[in-house]
């Protein structure tokens, strides 16, 4: 039977009209792939470009007079860490390796400015991946200040953290925890004082113990830069056989293994 011309005209129309909706579709999804490779490229360019420049500024920062104005310099020197921290899609791309040279330029310039210490050492340590540069800019900033400064005597603890556990340096650990606790004497610190004896202590009689990891990764969720780190910081407290445990009212414990716990 035959079918009348104007059901075929409009069967003709309908495919010819659906192959051009195809044809436009696929050209439109081809472009904005392209657009958005040719983004991704252009995105990668930049961040590239900006990380050379940031970093030729940073090496020009190392070398040049302050005539006097060093604590300026390394109030500056903060300020554009915490943008080049905060610019987490760039360090995506560049990563985190410039801290250290962020750190160690406000070292050089003024090594009092101990509130500094506590944001850019856990980014040298775990975002860059450079413990012994974290160590060693430490050492050059703790010998040139007092106990008295600003959480001074904790930054002996930060330092032990590093060492004992990105280092395996369990003497290194003691001295520092040791060091620690006589800071902390100084500037009648109990608590921090008592902590840091129990702790090196505690490396003398059993250099593998648990315990003393699980407090490490928690001097290291406290102090952590951001959330990333700090679900780091629970993890491996977790995997040692360790708790964590975050109140309502924020409060946060860890607990040790519970064939270590007394």
């Amino acid at each position: 039977m035959k079918m009348p011309n104007k059901i075929i005209n409009k069967a003709h129309v309908f495919l010819l009209l659906f192959a051009i909706i195809n044809v436009l579709t696929i050209i439109n999804l081809q472009k904005r792939s392209l657009n958005q490779i040719s983004s991704n490229t252009s995105d990668i360019e930049d961040y590239t470009k900006k990380y050379q420049i940031e970093k030729a500024n940073l090496e020009l920062l190392e070398k040049i007079p302050a005539f006097g104005f060093d604590n300026l310099v390394a109030n500056w020197t903060m300020f554009k860490f915490l943008q080049y921290f905060g610019d987490s899609e760039a360090r995506k791309i560049t990563d985190y390796s410039l801290s250290s040279k962020y750190f160690s330029i406000l070292v050089d310039r003024d090594p009092n400015f101990t509130r500094a210490y506590f944001r850019i050492a856990p980014a040298v340590t775990l975002k860059a991946g450079h413990p012994e540069e974290t160590i060693r800019i430490l050492e050059k900033g703790l010998s040139q200040i007092s106990p008295a400064r600003y959480r001074a005597n904790y930054l002996w603890v930060y330092k032990a953290v590093d060492e004992l556990l990105f280092l395996g340096d369990t003497e290194g650990a003691i001295k520092s925890f040791e060091t620690a606790a006589e800071w902390s004497s100084i500037i009648k610190d109990t608590p921090r004082e008592k902590s840091a004896r129990r702790t090196a202590k505690f490396l003398q009689q059993d250099p593998d113990s648990k315990t003393v990891q699980v407090g490490a990764w928690f001097s290291v969720w406290v102090g952590a830069p951001d959330t990333e780190t700090r679900n780091l910081a629970q993890r491996k407290i977790e995997r040692l056989g360790g708790r964590l445990e975050i109140t309502e009212d924020g409060r946060v414990t860890a607990y040790p293994p519970q064939e270590e716990r007394g």
